[in-house]
């Protein structure tokens, strides 16, 4: 599958305005100093695919459809930071996440202070 989408920051400035802007918009009472995003999967929903090895790959067992598995992050005024088309929609969030290579070279290259949180995962 393919990543799209990939916007977040990398310069200091960058990191340093956008934690800001999560500090400002969190009820957290400082509890989430340097957050970054919100990274969440998300299952758009799909016809059966027709020209696929294995159809059943799309099924989502959880939701009864067939769809994709879509991985997202979002800032704090909701804008969409990153968003890859990661698996069919038969596989799990946590195994999807660990597809998203260049989320991941970001994360790397985070300095220490700085973090993201995900749902259910």
């Amino acid at each position: 599958m393919v990543s799209y989408g990939i916007v977040y920051p990398i310069d200091h400035e960058a990191l340093h305005d956008l934690a800001e802007r999560w500090e400002n918009r969190s009820t957290a009472f400082g509890l989430m100093n340097n957050h970054l995003g919100a990274l969440d999967g998300w299952l758009p929903r799909t016809e059966m695919p027709r020209d696929v090895s294995n159809q059943t790959d799309y099924f989502s067992g959880h939701y009864q459809c067939y769809g994709l598995n879509v991985q997202a992050m979002c800032g704090p005024d909701l804008e969409f930071l990153y968003v890859a088309v990661v698996a069919p929609g038969r596989t799990n969030d946590i195994r999807a996440f660990g597809w998203c290579e260049n989320l991941h070279r970001w994360l790397e290259s985070l300095p220490e202070q700085y973090f993201i949180s995900a749902v259910g995962y």
